[in-house]
């Protein structure tokens, strides 16, 4: 990388705060986000992306701003994501490319790339018109956002707040990039949200509101009733699981079985919204449960196998509960096969 500027020599205006990780001493271009100014490389920037090729053929000094004379453009969008933007072309375009053919999802469920980085290169992907930063973005959250019903329940969906978030943003990056593929997982885990965040959005840390568009709003809610409903089929699944024909110590798990299916039908009556029920590894309260400790492995597998069978019913309804269709997207959608 480029040497650092030192001691900022250029200093701005009060107005405007540099930002010392992207300050380099060898003055070609200021950016502006915001508060916050950046002076980079026109040439990287330039090659990287035509809009800012052709912001760059107007842009003019401000040497009231600037005394050092640099060409000034201000753009568009918070500092945080310029920085991350600019970031990314300086130290993790290359490694990201090369990521995203093999994307690596720690076991909390979170990307080695921050999902907030992501949606950033996304959405600034797609206004600077750098298709390959979009779809090196894509590929890393198509292995979470999956179409393959395997895929999904092999994997853990742990969603933090701020992770959320970037769920609602994901679903707007989506239709905006021609990404469809990664669309009806984020509307689901949308679906798992209050009413209120579904209809209002969800506020960041620095207060920006997040939401979903009229169109993908109405979806969610309408989906949230179907999906209430397939989250309803837990209890009678479970009354309908049975001791493994070779289970050699029925009188244990028999009574095991039917204090689970009493869990499910306790925890249904205290759940005001679908949960995470397309994947076992998030049934909550029921994998908690002693009762489950106490099934032989053969039962403890034959309950799994009726979860899942009826989690595979569920997730070849789900693009018809969110009112999608696999020939409007034109994706491909992998369907529950027993193991």
């Amino acid at each position: 990388m480029a040497q650092l500027g030192s001691a900022l020599d250029a200093s701005p205006s009060p107005d405007i705060e540099p930002d010392p990780n992207f300050w380099f001493d060898d003055r070609s271009v200021v950016l502006v986000a915001q508060r916050t100014a950046y002076r980079v490389h026109r040439s990287l920037l330039a090659r990287a992306s035509p809009v800012f090729h052709d912001l760059f053929t107007i842009a003019h000094p401000d040497t009231h701003a600037f005394p050092s004379g640099q060409p000034v453009v201000h753009v568009s969008g918070s500092a945080h994501d310029v920085k991350g933007f600019l970031h990314t072309l300086y130290d993790w375009r290359k490694d990201l490319s090369a990521l995203a053919s093999h994307p690596a999802w720690l076991a909390d469920g979170h990307p080695n790339v921050p999902f907030p980085v992501l949606s950033a290169l996304m959405r600034l992907g797609h206004k600077y018109q750098i298709p390959d930063m979009v779809d090196d973005a894509v590929r890393y959250l198509e292995a979470y956002l999956t179409t393959d019903f395997r895929t999904w329940m092999t994997a853990v969906h742990v969603l933090s707040d701020c992770m959320v978030v970037d769920i609602f943003e994901t679903v707007n990056l989506a239709r905006l990039t021609r990404k469809p593929a990664i669309l009806p997982l984020a509307l689901y885990l949308c679906c798992l949200r209050p009413i209120d965040a579904i209809s209002n959005g969800i506020k960041r840390q620095n207060g920006e509101v997040v939401r979903l568009s009229a169109e993908h709003t109405l979806r969610c809610l309408r989906a949230r009733e179907s999906l209430m409903l397939e989250w309803c089929q837990l209890p009678s699944t479970l009354r309908r699981t049975q001791c493994a024909s070779q289970c050699a110590n029925k009188e244990l798990c028999a009574p095991s079985l039917e204090v689970l299916f009493r869990c499910a039908v306790h925890t249904l009556a205290q759940t005001a919204r679908p949960t995470v029920f397309l994947n076992r590894l998030q049934l909550g309260r029921l994998l908690r449960h002693p009762a489950l400790l106490s099934l032989c492995s053969l039962c403890k597998q034959s309950l799994f196998d009726m979860i899942e069978e009826q989690q595979g019913k569920t997730w070849e309804r789900l693009l018809e509960i969110l009112g999608l269709s696999t020939t409007d997207l034109d994706i491909k959608w992998t369907g529950y096969t027993p193991l």
